[in-house]
């Protein structure tokens, strides 16, 4: 069994850093223009370099996203764009309109390309045409779900072969937001606020908060009377209802990989960087442990009987919504508040709708370590506020979270001063022992002990 690529989101070269730090095998971003993520900084030409030539030490590959849905008025811009990046030398495209493929196979031949999910592939003879143009990767539609999945990595055995002669590569979203359109082509943002999803530029409408003005509001379809569509009770403020809940596939890795899957993706280009240390440190974890099992499905087969659970607890306080597994599971068992039972359960704050609960972010992200002073000296860039008393965790890659008690580590300004607190946005010096500690990693104000979760996942 053949472990799949991980795959992990950049919208700027910090967030690059991030990911390689915390074992991602694969980037994907975007230039200042042509793709799905208009919102972010980006990489223009010198910065791509750079990133390349980082990525490379880390034997990472960087993939260049043309994604957008091009307009007549777009094409201008898109063979300097293709030429350039291909002469940096990045490792693939992800295209999803046939016009931009069709520039990208004309100005960078030599460079794969990789089908977006915007393209909404769901079935093998749409993965054969897309080989025929020269495609060699494609990311299927999320509106999948397992069985569909399976039957699709059934039927490439018998396909005809991509570019070069390879089996056509497939790739699958696994964590991060859901749209609430097909495979992401929606219109509300285009509706509301004159900026299309399709350009890039979407305002997420869908994640906006509503309010009735009737309460309750219920919505229900004319042909099913007395089954309510929409629900939408208020309460104190405002509430969101359309889409409420982020995917979350850690549990089933072991699936995509016995069933051939060649790349697990997490969406978050606009997410921070020290959201990605958590995602990224956790699906690395979970994917070695499943290498390591010699075959098995389960990481528990050589020893790592909480490994599940770890995993998911870092990602489930880290997360701003429910975690959900989408159309996975096709309509069973959906929803991982059910699927994870929750054993003395983390602190807790009402989520945005005020409609169930999220975990209070126990875990904070207080600093970013920038670069080495000298034995035990690190120059750090505050991500929050951070108490000299606190007691904190460093964030090493492979999970491992070495506690400091508050008196146990040193914190200085800038000029070498011993300070009490520092606040957010400021440059300090932080001072301890630990020998794993490097450039890129965080350190996060320690949980409440002795609060954890559990569970058991069947499939």
């Amino acid at each position: 069994m053949s472990v799949p690529e991980l795959l992990a989101p950049a919208g700027e070269l910090d967030k690059l850093r991030t990911c390689l730090v915390y074992g991602a095998d694969a980037v994907y971003l975007g230039g200042r223009g042509g793709n799905l993520r208009a919102a972010c900084r980006g990489f223009g030409p010198e910065e791509l370099r750079l990133a390349l030539s980082e990525a490379s030490a880390f034997g990472a590959r960087i993939y260049y996203c043309l994604n957008s849905i091009a307009t007549e008025r777009d094409l201008r811009a898109l063979p300097a764009r293709i030429e350039d990046a291909a002469e940096a030398g990045v490792h693939g495209f992800i295209i999803a309109d046939p016009g931009v493929l069709r520039l990208a196979r004309r100005y960078a031949p030599g460079v794969e390309v990789h089908l977006s999910t915007q393209a909404n592939s769901s079935n093998s003879e749409s993965m054969a045409f897309w080989a025929g143009q020269g495609v060699g990767r494609v990311n299927l539609a999320r509106e999948l779900d397992c069985r569909e999945i399976h039957d699709i990595c059934r039927a490439r055995r018998n396909m005809e072969q991509g570019p070069g002669g390879r089996p056509m590569e497939l790739e699958v979203f696994v964590h991060g937001a859901m749209c609430l359109a097909v495979s992401g082509h929606c219109l509300l943002s285009a509706w509301l606020n004159a900026r299309s999803g399709n350009q890039g530029r979407c305002t997420q409408p869908c994640r906006f908060e509503y309010r009735a003005l009737e309460s309750p509001l219920v919505v229900e379809e004319r042909t099913r009377p007395g089954e309510p569509l929409w629900r939408v009770e208020q309460g104190e403020d405002f509430s969101s209802f359309w889409a409420t809940s982020d995917l979350c596939l850690l549990p089933w890795l072991g699936w995509f990989a016995a069933n051939g899957v060649d790349a697990i993706k997490i969406e978050g280009r606009m997410k921070s960087a020290g959201y990605l240390a958590h995602v990224v440190d956790a699906y690395r974890v979970f994917l070695d442990a499943l290498r390591a099992g010699a075959g098995s499905e389960n990481p528990a087969a050589h020893g790592r009987t909480n490994l599940l659970r770890d995993c998911m607890t870092e990602l489930y306080l880290s997360a701003t919504r429910p975690l959900d597994s989408g159309f996975f599971l096709h309509g069973r068992r959906r929803n991982l508040t059910r699927e994870f039972i929750v054993r003395e359960a983390p602190p807790t704050r009402p989520n945005r709708s005020g409609e169930g609960e999220l975990p209070e972010l126990g875990r904070q992200v207080l600093a970013r370590v920038a670069e080495p002073l000298g034995p035990g000296a690190w120059l750090v860039d505050l991500r929050g506020n951070w108490e000299r008393a606190r007691d904190v965790e460093l964030m090493l890659p492979g999970l491992a979270r070495p506690l400091l008690a508050g008196g146990a580590y040193g914190l200085e300004n800038q000029r070498g001063e011993a300070v009490k607190m520092l606040g957010n946005g400021v440059r300090a010096v932080f001072r301890c022992e630990e020998p794993g500690l490097a450039p890129g990693m965080f350190i996060r104000a320690a949980p409440v002990r002795g609060r954890a979760f559990w569970c058991t996942v069947t499939l």
